[in-house]
């Protein structure tokens, strides 16, 4: 049966390898292959995120190559690692094969949902790769049962989820104070304390040895720019707001993932539970932790609720486990046709997606920005020749993942240019790296031109560069991007008008 859900995987991830992807994800494959290169990360490359997701990124590249196989390495392993994890831990749980297989099948069907952006490897998805065995290790060998050595690897893949995303700490702490409190008498209490102790220093002994490697190599400033007051600043700046905690999608996926493990905990509080409750209160600490992290950005990205997965397809396999555990002798597959008839909608959306072309189903993932990306790369593929660069003023990384080109700067979205507390420190080295190699073409997303047109934006040293360098190209209304052509460059000759560069007062009909 696993040997078929894995199929399934594999089939739906081969069938939606060229899907346009997601920005954070061309973000994160554009530096894996520059570090590989041997760009230095946060010194050169700028980016806020920790610099886990880099590293992986890096070494499925380096396997992979850097074409669209890498990416599909990477989903398939987190993808059929998941499914293997949530199996572990209900069957650690349950000790319950069916109950564990339905689980499986649960986070099969959920993980190829493009409503939840399941079917493509961001960063919550090696974060989930790394916390389900973690998960298991807690359920399976309680208190005193659990030895040193298990106290370092639940340490070392905590370590790993905090070095993917900071915010994975607020589901580690939740299930670590669960399984603490858990425990049958203080002298249990005690050591379980002691062990969760153990894993905290693992985690904080892996970020001080990453402090300590950027601070040898000359980057330590560069890293806690990016890595902390820009992350510090972003949190202050878009908030933890209401309607995180408020919208329906957010609080239906909430109820879905806590619910089964927190009434569990409720009926065995009352001595009504057949089984021990231990496990379905640290299930419920998970599910609530990844709610906090789930909101907790501010600014909302749908990717946010693959988070919720584990809790969801977790959920699935206990509450048939639960139900069995009723006496019925007379409906005793009855909780297997209720999971049955909960995953036949998930299921019977898989045919649906295959008929979908795949550029149509990453529009309706991610709206028109990811498709335009990949129009336009054909459009540069066939229009620049052999030694002709274009650099992309927004926050399009896909072109240069598509293109395989490096980009000529470290920052090479703009972001950190216009907000933040970075902008006095990443203007100037990103005009000097311009400077010494300006790209032929500049490429803006038409409908970003709206932004480009405040005061602030039209102000900035960047846009008096590109004014100074660049003349425009007769952009077509059909044109997903405009196009700025270096003074004195062959393409210029190809392919401009006449006109100096400025941004429009009336942006294109695409971004109207």
């Amino acid at each position: 049966m696993l040997l078929l859900l894995a199929g399934v995987i594999v089939g739906q991830r081969i069938h939606l390898r060229d899907q346009p992807l997601e920005g954070d994800i061309t973000t994160y494959a554009v530096i894996g292959s520059e570090m590989l290169k041997g760009r230095a990360l946060y010194g050169d490359l700028w980016d806020h995120k920790p610099p886990g997701v880099h590293v992986v990124f890096a070494a499925t590249r380096a396997i992979a190559g850097t074409g669209p196989g890498a990416t599909l390495l990477i989903n398939l392993v987190c993808t059929i690692g998941g499914m293997l994890g949530v199996y572990a831990v209900v069957r650690a749980t349950l000790m319950d094969r069916r109950c564990a297989l339905w689980a499986a099948a649960a986070w099969t069907f959920l993980s190829c949902a493009s409503s939840l952006q399941a079917n493509q490897p961001n960063v919550e998805s090696i974060q989930n790769l790394l916390q389900l065995p973690l998960l298991a290790m807690l359920i399976a060998w309680p208190g005193r049962r659990m030895g040193w050595g298990r106290v370092l690897a639940i340490g070392l893949l905590a370590a790993g989820t905090t070095l993917l995303k900071q915010i994975a700490l607020a589901p580690l702490m939740l299930a670590f104070g669960a399984y603490v409190l858990s425990a049958g008498d203080g002298r249990d209490r005690l050591a379980r304390a002691l062990r969760m102790a153990a894993v905290l220093g693992v985690v904080v002994a892996a970020w001080g040895a990453t402090c300590g490697y950027f601070a040898a190599t000359g980057r330590w400033g560069a890293f806690y720019d990016a890595v902390v007051l820009y992350n510090r600043d972003y949190i202050n700046r878009e908030g933890f707001t209401a309607y995180n905690m408020v919208s329906p999608q957010f609080l239906g996926l909430m109820v879905l993932a806590a619910a089964v493990p927190a009434a569990a905990v409720v009926v065995g509080s009352m001595g009504a539970l057949r089984r021990s409750a231990e496990p379905f209160a640290i299930g419920a600490g998970w599910a609530m932790g990844s709610a906090i992290a789930v909101a907790a950005p501010g600014f909302f990205y749908r990717h946010y609720l693959l988070l919720f997965l584990p809790s969801l397809a977790l959920s699935l396999g206990w509450g048939v486990g639960l139900l069995r555990d009723i006496p019925a002798p007379r409906r005793r597959f009855l909780p297997d046709l209720l999971a049955g008839l909960v995953l036949l909608p998930l299921a019977a959306g898989l045919p649906l997606a295959w008929q979908t072309p795949v550029v149509e189903l990453g529009k309706s993932e991610f709206g028109i920005q990811a498709s335009d990306t990949w129009r336009e790369a054909e459009f540069l593929r066939a229009t620049l020749r052999p030694g002709e660069r274009f650099w992309n003023l927004g926050s399009e990384p896909g072109l240069y993942y598509l293109l395989d080109q490096s980009p000529q700067t470290g920052v090479f979205y703009d972001f950190p240019l216009f907000k933040g507390p970075l902008i006095d420190k990443l203007t100037p080295r990103t005009l000097a790296e311009l400077d010494r190699n300006p790209p032929d073409v500049v490429v803006i997303w038409a409908p970003y031109l709206a932004e480009l047109r405040k005061p602030e934006r039209l102000n900035h040293p960047l846009m008096n560069w590109l004014a100074r360098h660049y003349r425009n190209k007769t952009t077509p209304d059909d044109q997903p991007f405009y196009h700025l052509l270096r003074v004195g460059s062959d393409i210029s000759q190809r392919l401009a008008s006449p006109a100096p560069v400025a941004l429009p007062t009336t942006a294109p009909a695409t971004a109207r």
